[in-house]
């Protein structure tokens, strides 16, 4: 009760040193729009064979990381079918991709990314995306070492590394757009998150 009162009145009152659920925004919404859009342009638009191979680059990560079930993404996730749709953006049910699956898959894609980019660094697209899950995966470090209470270098880090997600993704949203590509969609929840992080306070 205490933790969904923190979050009823978060607008209202910030919520000094407290950091609530408000990843949640980014568990269902942000991470699986950012995941599968990243995992089409990693396999041509979702061509089955690359899909495969990024199943079995996938699920090995998990083993030699030890993730438990509960938090791997499911085998169907990587299929076009799930992925892939003609008129509209795709929605990843939880069936495929639950929040803390999402979570720990950031952490798998990220140095794929990384390393893409490295590879075309004068392809601005991989170097904003590859930036994009770096801060993401900052983000989320940052959390796990300090779930309730935020040091003041902790506030000031989430701070950049959000906005150095949001000018990716604004740059990877404005870029589909004018493609006219089905990818990096911009929802609600991805303003709300900017409040949410950017009004994170401090206890130091």
């Amino acid at each position: 009760m205490l933790e969904l009162y923190l979050l009823c009145n978060f607008f209202s009152s910030p919520v000094r040193g407290i950091y609530c659920d408000i990843l949640h925004i980014f568990d269902l919404q942000i991470l699986p729009d950012s995941l599968w859009s990243s995992i089409l342009e990693l396999t041509n638009n979702g061509q089955q064979s690359l899909l495969n191979n990024l199943w079995h680059s996938y699920s090995g990560w998990c083993k030699d990381n030890r993730i438990d079930h509960s938090a791997r993404a499911k085998q169907k996730l990587f299929n076009r079918k799930i992925l892939v749709s003609p008129t509209s953006y795709t929605h990843l049910s939880q069936k495929f991709l639950k929040g803390l699956a999402a979570r720990m898959m950031i952490f798998w894609i990220t140095p794929i990314l990384h390393e893409e980019a490295l590879k075309h660094p004068q392809d601005v697209h991989q170097v904003y995306r590859a930036n994009l899950f770096i801060a993401l995966s900052r983000i989320y470090s940052i959390v796990a070492e300090q779930p309730k209470f935020l040091s003041y270098s902790a506030k000031e880090e989430i701070q950049e590394m959000y906005l150095a997600f949001r000018d990716a993704y604004s740059f990877l949203a404005s870029s589909s757009l004018r493609l006219n590509i089905l990818r990096w969609p911009v929802y609600p929840k991805l303003h709300a998150s900017e409040h949410l992080l950017l009004s994170s306070q401090s206890v130091t």
